[in-house]
């Protein structure tokens, strides 16, 4: 079972009236009970003797903590994002970007006009 508990705030700031800026963060921790286990064997050995199965395990660190922030530029389709994970055996962050043209607006500029 896992539950991840998490809150975010932000705010928007408008530079004008169609322009405006949202900043937000959030955190959380995630709590869970659940570790990874893999079973397999090497294909090359199969016929060999002595081929015993090869067990991997991974724990999974709880409480993991949760943590991000970012900012999107309403009405032009941009945002920033930097988000992170981390626990008592490892860490993981995460930064991306994003850019995006809505296919509507573009569509309102051009087609959909009738012509006589």
């Amino acid at each position: 079972m896992q539950a991840t508990p998490a809150l975010e705030t932000g705010t928007n700031i408008a530079f004008s009236e169609i322009a405006s800026v949202r900043l937000y963060g959030k955190a959380g921790v995630a709590f869970s009970d659940k570790g990874r286990e893999i079973e397999g064997r090497f294909a090359a050995a199969e016929n060999l003797p002595g081929n015993l199965a090869l067990h991997l395990t991974d724990a999974t660190d709880s409480p993991l903590y949760r943590v991000g922030a970012g900012l999107e530029l309403n009405g032009t389709g941009m945002s920033a994002r930097d988000n992170g994970a981390f626990g008592e055996n490892g860490q993981n962050r995460m930064q991306s970007a994003r850019l995006s043209s809505s296919v509507s607006r573009l569509a309102r500029g051009g087609a959909g006009r009738e012509r006589s």
